[in-house]
Order: structure tokens, then sequence, then C-alpha cells
């Protein structure tokens, strides 16, 4: 494997959760519970406070209409009957069937262990939606619906908004529509500077749990997850030196998976090996960098802060790691 060679001993790091309380699928050896407590107690372990959770309501809610409505959103037939929906407050609640209703019982039980722990709920969208494939008048019923459904729980230090997939809306109209929903409503936009796509390495454990797998499997797929995370820090901590010419404070992206749960007390102490340095949202939303807003409408996937930089900066299309390995001269 490509490596860099970075000191990354007082790099600040704030680690953030999406897809709270559920993501992916799990293996029997371990109940939704014990990956959220896995998560709770790795945080408590290392000394990590007041981390942000993003979550998305349709997981919560006994509500059938809203998983299928979330796969039909797209679908022009059914916008209408979505928006008219979250504007009414309506779900067919009536037509639930009992197993639906305790999986939404038990997941705000997890929200309850979560936010018991000292950590925080932020608006991650009701349904999830793809801003670049949804309407601005869904995806602005989703924040709504979401954020009715948060504010039953404790309030979190400070309202904030991720958007699902870092899709901020494939058109300038549909772009600054949401950012100036977003601002009138107070929300701060919930940064990210380092994704690894650790939610990957949850579908390569669960198939092998599933089959049966050796320690040294394990052992070998939780390596190569802690070399990806600190190549992927390295990565972005170069790529902001080359952009903004200094260090910046860093947003992790980790999701509510079983592996990522299973493995985060060891790759928070890697990283504190490395010297990486704890913060939290707050501490993080300091640094200068988040408050610029970059006049840019992307396609495609979706980019983080830094890949955003990448594309103003006119740099290859190729994604913070590559881009630092080679400026550093990792790679040719």
């Amino acid at each position: 494997m490509k490596s860099l060679d970075v000191d990354l001993n007082g790099v600040a790091l704030c680690l953030s959760v999406d897809d709270v309380p559920v993501h992916g699928e799990s293996v029997p050896a371990y109940s939704r519970l014990d990956i959220v407590k896995h998560f709770t107690d790795s945080f408590s372990h290392h000394g990590v406070e007041g981390v942000y959770g993003f979550v998305n309501g349709a997981l919560i809610e006994p509500a059938l209409i809203t998983k299928t409505l979330r796969k039909m959103a797209t679908f022009k037939t059914a916008r209408k009957l979505v928006n008219v929906s979250a504007k009414l407050k309506f779900d067919l609640s009536c037509y639930m069937n009992p197993q639906i209703t305790e999986t939404s019982n038990q997941n705000q039980q997890l929200l309850q262990h979560w936010l018991g722990r000292g950590h925080y709920l932020a608006n991650h969208n009701y349904w999830h939606s793809d801003l670049n494939s949804t309407d601005v008048e869904l995806f602005i019923a989703g924040i709504e619906r979401n954020q009715k459904l948060i504010s039953k729980f404790p309030c979190a230090r400070t309202k904030l908004f991720r958007y699902p997939y870092l899709k901020e809306g494939n058109t300038a109209t549909k772009r600054d529509a949401i950012r100036d929903y977003l601002a009138d409503n107070n929300f701060k936009i919930a940064p990210v500077t380092v994704n690894f796509n650790d939610w990957a390495w949850n579908r390569t454990f669960v198939k092998l749990s599933k089959n049966g797998f050796t320690p040294t499997n394990r052992d070998a797929l939780e390596e190569n997850y802690l070399d990806i995370a600190v190549l992927s820090l390295q990565g972005a901590v170069v790529a902001a030196r080359k952009l903004v010419g200094r260090d910046v404070n860093h947003v992790l992206l980790l999701h509510m998976g079983a592996f990522t749960a299973l493995t985060l007390d060891k790759l928070l102490s890697r990283f504190k090996s490395h010297g990486v340095k704890f913060i939290t949202m707050e501490e993080a939303l300091q640094d200068s960098i988040f408050d610029e807003t970059l006049d840019i409408v992307v396609q495609g996937r979706g980019r983080n802060a830094l890949e955003q930089r990448l594309i103003v900066n006119n740099e290859p299309e190729n994604g913070v790691l590559l881009f630092a390995m080679r400026s550093s001269g990792a790679v040719s």
C-alpha cells in the first residue's frame, strides 16, 4: 500500500457519526444496542465528548409509508403525496405491522442511550434524500419533519444539518434554495474533511461473518481499515496545507455500522498514537475555512469540503488522497 510520510502530531480532529442509530446490516452476534454501546464506550475510553450523530427520522418513527416513499421520492407521481404527507404530519400508522413498530421503538431506545452518554443528535434529512435527484420542496419537508422529531429529544448545543451523501444540489437554483432555507432557520452545515467510506468494510464483515472466518482474516480486515483511515487523514492534512496554506480543524465522517463500532477503539488508539488531538464540533466550526461559501455546483457524487476546493482550484477530479499523494511525490 502506498503511504504518506506525514506527521499528524497536534492535528485537530472532530468525530461525527452519520445514520444514527442504524446503518447497514448487522450480524447476529451483536445487537443494535451492542453497536451503539461500542461507539459510546470507545468515545468514553478516549475522552471524546459531545459527538454529533446525524439522524434519519424514517428509521425512528413507526411509519411504513416513510420506508416506501424514500425509495419513491424521485418519481413525479409520488412527490405530491410525500409533500402532502410531510406537511400534514400524516402517516399510515394504522396500517403498521407490529414488527416495524417494535423496531422503531427499539431505535428510539438506541437514541436515548446515545444521548444518555453525553452525545448529541443532528439533522440528516428524514428520508436521507439525495438532493441532486429530489425536489427542493420535498427536501425541505424532509428537513422539517426530521427536526420536529429530533426536537422531542434533549437539544444539542448546535443546530446542525448534514447533506445526505454530501450532495448539495446539482443546480445553482436548488443549491441556493437549500442554503437559504438552512440559513433562515439557523442551521449550521456540518462539514466533512475526512471520509474514507468506513461503511464499505461493514459489508465485507457481514458477508464473512455469515460464512465464518478466522481470527487471522478478521485481524487483516481490521488492519486494512486502520491503515486506510490513517492514510485518509494524512491525505486530508496534506491537501489542506496545499489548498488553504495551513492546518485546519478536520472533521471525520463515520457511520453507525457494526464493523466501525467494533473497530472504533482501535481506530481512536491508532489516531492517538500519531498525536492526533480530538476536538468537539463546536471547536471545529471555529475554523474560518467552514465560513467560506463556495460558488460551485457539483454533479455526480458528493464532495467533502476539501474536494470542493479541488474543484474551485481546477485540480484534476481524483479525490483528496490522490491529490495529496501526488503533491507529496508518493505517486507520479
